[in-house]
């Protein structure tokens, strides 16, 4: 995935087939894809965002997503969506 440029898509399929094993570079994927969501708005792309925000925070440590969830609370995503 690093190496060569592939659609979204195919970076989420490929994390979700081995987050198990890989869950660092899984996470990458989805922050990636999270704050993608975040910048295209509406109700849609944030419920999406927030599913994924709830599925990394069983693929990392409590610190680092509470971080993530900080940083994105400061940005434009409304703040009544996350929990």
């Amino acid at each position: 995935m690093r190496k060569y440029r592939v659609g979204t898509g195919v970076k989420l399929d490929l994390a979700r087939a081995t987050e198990a094993t890989h869950s660092r570079e899984a996470v990458k994927v989805y922050v990636e894809r999270v704050d993608e969501l975040v910048r295209t708005g509406g109700n849609q792309a944030y419920e999406e965002a927030v599913k994924l925000i709830r599925h990394i925070a069983s693929l990392r440590d409590g610190r680092e997503q509470s971080t993530h969830v900080a940083a994105l609370k400061e940005s434009a995503m409304p703040a009544s969506t996350i929990s």
